[in-house]
């Protein structure tokens, strides 16, 4: 057992050898210092987070600018198409209403003509066929030749 003592026996005395590893007496300070650099390292970090919230805040504002301006552009050119269609939508029902109306006074001639040679000479010819033209209209709502 004497052996097993001798290796755990000092080989200096206390005090003059453990100056160094003494802890240290402000542990508030010790544990500031140790952390100072930390607390340093997330300050920067913060700034450049900061940095790129705003460049990407910038950048969102941008991008949102230029879809704005490209959707006021293409309800423009929508209007303007809506427009351009309205038009031909309207020339296409005033030839319709045009072709109708010929057509109508081109019936309406034939029968004056009919009742002025003489073919139908009858005024009853001539109320039948006022009264069939009425009837329909009432009808449908429309005149035919």
């Amino acid at each position: 057992m004497a052996s097993v003592l001798r290796r755990f026996r000092r080989l200096a005395p206390p005090g003059g050898a453990m100056a160094g590893i003494a802890p240290p007496v402000d542990t508030e300070a010790a544990r500031a210092s140790e952390l100072a650099s930390v607390f340093a390292t997330i300050d920067d970090v913060r700034r450049e987070v900061d940095s790129v919230i705003d460049a990407a805040r910038f950048e969102a504002d941008a991008v949102r600018s230029s879809a704005a301006a490209d959707a006021a552009s293409t309800v423009a050119r929508a209007r303007e198409r809506a427009a351009v269609e309205k038009a031909r939508a309207s020339e296409r029902r005033l030839g319709e209403s045009i072709a109708e109306r010929d057509a109508l006074m081109a019936a309406a001639t034939r029968e004056v003509a009919a009742i002025t040679t003489g073919e139908e000479t009858s005024a009853d010819a001539v109320a039948q066929a006022v009264t069939e033209q009425l009837q329909e209209y009432a009808a449908t709502g429309t005149l035919s030749p």
